[in-house]
């Protein structure tokens, strides 16, 4: 057992009361509601009826929070809570019961934490700081969780069991975490209260961050005066990273020590530029003034098209948006390799596409393919249809208002006022989109493919 690891050991009553306090506090915050349209696979008619998300399962608080500041209710202060959502990878792995990069992204996620409490001991005033502190979500789909729990507990602040999964909300999907559930996770260690001051960063589970990350991000967010930001990763290439084949030792204390050399070998390559850039999305931070705007609707992660709806969605309602590029970032993210298999050029090019599955799918629910702007070809498996299914509720305007779904109550007249702010976006009656093929090109897939 690591020293880490003994220092967060709790005596058995106050995790109880640790427990308690954690449940009561979701009781004081309520359901964390979100409505969206339940589309159910060969429906001859979309429904109108909404449903409310389950209220979110507290596991027993396994570490002690890193919340020791006092200027916020429960003692928080203006923390920056980093959520994520490992999931358990059975294929054979060294690094079972996750895999090198989730791992890996574990490991760096807990260096980079330690790395930004030494440097803000450093600063004079606190006033120079623009977080408090970094808290660690893990938000874990329930299928998951008692093969991961073990692995988790040393490096997550908090562990909380999601609500539902795209396995229990659309059989015959795998199991993969719903966007609006992680959002609700962080939200429910902090609050939403409309004087609820803290930062909420979203990052896939297998993005590694470089030590001095928080502390980077901090400076360019107070430089920049931005209320969200999106960072893209460095990609680093498997060739140049030695990735042990088995374990010697089938130990937390070896697997941890392993992780941290691919972190070792990460650092020393993106600090001497040997890394390549990524356009993609995948760590975004919001304000609460942001996150409050807007809602995720029912989109998942683990395929496209979440990222970049998000991308969009900031880029409308937040005038201080800012992306950062891969290298525009001296430390930043990064992540092993570049698999991009939802895509069709990186299957083998002489495979012929098996569209039949979009038959399962009523005409209603694939007319929303049209209202999703960041859309570039024809879904090519039941996972991504669905999740641009999704998107196109999210950005659907209603016959009465003409303003999208993503935009909460009350938030209306900045989406109209900024909708106009992203280049390329064009909207009519018909659909949305931008920089990709228009509404009318994406009913011609539905008419090819459900027509077969």
């Amino acid at each position: 057992m690591t020293e880490r690891q003994k220092e967060r050991r709790v005596p058995a009553i106050f995790r109880l009361v640790r427990d308690i306090g954690a449940i009561a506090l979701l009781c004081f915050l309520g359901f964390i509601a979100v409505e969206t349209e339940r589309p159910t696979a060969g429906d001859t008619e979309t429904s109108d009826e909404s449903y409310p998300a389950r209220r979110l399962g507290l596991l027993p608080q396994l570490n002690d929070p890193k919340t020791t500041d006092d200027k916020q209710p429960g003692g928080r202060g203006r923390s920056l809570v980093h959520v994520f959502s490992p999931f358990h990878d059975p294929s054979p792995s060294p690094f079972s019961p996750l895999n090198h990069e989730q791992w890996g992204a574990l490991v760096s996620a807990q260096q980079a934490q330690d790395a930004y409490a030494s440097y803000r001991l450093s600063l004079q005033t606190e006033a120079a700081a623009l977080f408090d502190s970094v808290i660690v979500v893990c938000a874990v789909v329930e299928s998951d969780i008692d093969e991961i729990r073990d692995t988790l507990s040393p490096y997550c602040d908090h562990i909380i069991v999601l609500p539902r999964s795209t396995g229990t909300e659309y059989p015959g999907l795998k199991s993969l975490p719903f966007l609006q559930d992680i959002v609700n996770a962080g939200v429910a260690v902090m609050g939403l209260e409309q004087e609820e001051d803290y930062y909420l960063m979203l990052t896939n589970s297998d993005i590694c961050l470089m030590k001095n990350f928080y502390v980077e991000l901090e400076q360019m967010m107070t430089r920049k005066k931005t209320k969200s930001i999106s960072l893209n990763r460095k990609l680093i290439r498997m060739q140049l990273i030695k990735l042990p084949t088995s374990m010697n030792d089938e130990s937390f204390e070896y697997k941890d020590g392993a992780a941290k050399d691919l972190i070792h070998q990460a650092e020393d390559l993106v600090g001497r530029r040997k890394f390549k850039k990524h356009p993609g999305y995948d760590c975004f931070v919001f304000h609460t003034s942001i996150l409050k705007m807007i809602n995720f609707g029912d989109q998942f992660v683990g395929y496209p098209a979440w990222a970049e709806s998000t991308d969009l969605a900031l880029r409308i309602m937040d005038p201080s948006y800012q992306q950062i590029t891969s290298r525009q970032s001296k430390h930043g993210t990064y992540h092993f390799g570049d698999e991009r298999r939802w895509k069709p050029q990186y299957y083998n090019k002489s495979l012929v596409f098996d569209y039949s599955f979009w038959k399962d799918y009523s005409l209603g629910e694939l007319e929303f393919i049209a209202w999703c702007p960041i859309v570039n070809f024809a879904p090519i498996n039941p996972h991504n249809l669905q999740n641009v299914i999704n998107c196109g509720k999210w950005f659907h305007t209603s016959d009465v208002s003409l303003v999208p779904s993503f935009v909460n109550a009350g938030y209306e007249e900045i989406y109209i006022k900024n909708w106009r702010r992203p280049k390329w976006l064009t909207l009519d009656a018909q659909g949305i989109a931008w920089r990709t093929p228009s509404p009318s090109k994406k009913r011609e897939w539905i008419e090819t493919y459900h027509g077969l």
